[in-house]
């Protein structure tokens, strides 16, 4: 069961979640998501706004790229709906 904080993420009505789970970076709290929009497959790593606000968009990303194994391509770092911060990583076209 995904952790109350992050039950309400938004979504593009579009997009499939195969898998969520609850992990740690550090001491944050985060979420971690595989998914597929418009063929796309990825990876998304979602923090609690509030808990990053202090970090810059490269201090994330070093965050995420310490625990998770990149394969190719870097993260993008998206801010919006004010809530959530995500990370998304391993982009991939079948």
């Amino acid at each position: 069961m995904v952790r109350k904080q992050f039950q309400n993420i938004p979504r593009e009505s579009d997009t499939t979640i195969i898998l969520r789970a609850d992990a740690h970076i550090d001491d944050l709290e985060v979420l971690y998501e595989k998914w597929c929009w418009g063929g796309i497959y990825a990876e998304s790593i979602v923090f609690l706004a509030s808990d990053v606000a202090g970090y810059t968009d490269e201090q994330i990303s070093d965050l995420v790229n310490s625990t998770a194994v990149p394969q190719g391509e870097e993260d993008t770092i998206v801010r919006r709906s004010g809530d959530f911060v995500f990370a998304s990583l391993n982009f991939v076209e079948p």
